[in-house]
């Protein structure tokens, strides 16, 4: 049994070890979403929907046209972003604390949010609004945080990525191997 098990073992994982040529191909291959720390970005936003939230019902072009203007004109008068968002937005979650939606990391902004949106917030700089339309409806965004994301350097990397490497070529290895006996 410790032999067949040996044997397994050793199909799966392999003997392999590679150059630090191919990690560091491998590496810059997977850098972006593995070892590079994202930008962070704090954001408050008014969010003005197609539908009203409260009852699912579609607004009229012309109820989203005086919401979006009244949101605006009160940004270029100068009015308290938090005290707009408190009186117009539709986001339920947010309205109540001034459409702040806290800090959002780049990487799973990209994943999960609308891409409109995220190109709009990171265009932005600190202090700055802007609008986007999304398929729901219109976000204004106020930004009122950023922190520069890094990327990573293969000297501080090296061992973590050799690692990484091998464990998902073992993966890899694994998944040919079950298939191959079923």
């Amino acid at each position: 049994i410790v032999r067949r098990w040996l044997l397994i073992r050793k199909l799966i994982l392999g003997t392999e070890n590679p150059s630090d040529a191919e990690v560091m191909v491998w590496f810059y291959e997977n850098r972006a979403r593995r070892y590079d720390t994202p930008a962070e970005y704090t954001v408050r936003h008014i969010f003005v929907a197609f539908e009203d939230p409260r009852t699912g019902a579609e607004r009229s072009q012309m109820d989203v046209q005086s919401r979006v203007e009244a949101v605006r004109n009160g940004i270029l008068k100068g009015q308290d972003f938090a005290a707009l968002a408190k009186r117009y937005s539709d986001d339920l979650g947010t309205s109540g604390n001034g459409g702040e939606l806290g800090t959002i990391n780049e990487r799973a902004a990209r994943v999960h949010l609308e891409p409109n949106f995220v190109e709009a917030m990171v265009r932005l700089k600190p202090g700055q609004s802007g609008m986007v339309n999304t398929p729901k409806g219109f976000h204004f965004m106020q930004m009122t945080g950023r922190k520069e994301g890094s990327e990573a350097r293969w000297e501080d990397f090296r061992r973590l990525a050799r690692a990484d490497y091998l464990e998902e070529r073992a993966l890899l290895r694994r998944e040919m191997f079950l298939r191959d006996l079923m």
